[in-house]
């Protein structure tokens, strides 16, 4: 199993957030919309919860009416680039260009690198931009791993999810399971 934990990214980038800024919880969910968005909100509903979604630009192409329930539901949108490509594959500039693409469909300054990729030169432009928001707590639903660990999830927490139809009932489990362990720590649920 790799680790996602890029904590020590903070010594490098001091700008990028990896936990928020109150004693809420901080629910993210990638990659959409897509198919799945509907089915998404609905279960954030009944739970009582908002997300910030991190959306990819030909994705908001695909299913504008998505992205469009995504903002009236009440929920945050960030921007996820136009193609959901690594730097490290695109390169930096081509990067930027692709970051650019999608901030003419997605009103937001935030920003999430697929994969939690950056590279100084992309860090150095982007910030002057976006807050960078990467996370503390991988929950792994794109591995349909249901497991949760409640002393992960505190005060502060950003957790990743995501809108994907291979995974939704685990990512649709572990919602409920985050909101289980949030009510028992007597936590509450925030957008970023």
């Amino acid at each position: 199993m790799k680790i996602y934990n890029l904590s020590f990214l903070k010594l490098i980038y001091p700008k990028i957030t990896f936990n928020g800024s109150n004693s809420n919880i901080y629910i993210t969910i990638d990659d959409g919309p897509t198919e799945t968005t509907p089915y998404l909100l609905e279960e954030l509903d009944k739970l009582n919860m908002k997300a910030t979604f991190f959306v990819i630009g030909k994705n908001v192409e695909m299913y504008p009416q998505y992205y469009q329930m995504i903002l009236e539901e009440g929920h945050a949108v960030g921007n996820h680039s136009y193609s959901h490509q690594s730097v490290f594959s695109l390169g930096h500039k081509k990067f930027i260009e692709d970051v650019d693409r999608a901030s003419k469909l997605i009103a937001s300054n935030i920003f999430r690198p697929p994969y939690g990729h950056i590279s100084f030169p992309v860090y150095k432009k982007i910030s002057a931009f976006y807050q960078i928001i990467l996370w503390s707590y991988m929950t792994y639903d794109f591995a349909n791993y249901n497991v949760i660990k409640d002393k992960k999830i505190t005060a502060n927490s950003i957790l990743v999810l995501h809108d994907n139809p291979k995974f939704l009932k685990t990512t649709i489990l572990q919602l409920n399971k985050i909101n289980a362990v949030a009510q028992n720590k007597r936590l509450n649920f925030s957008v970023l």
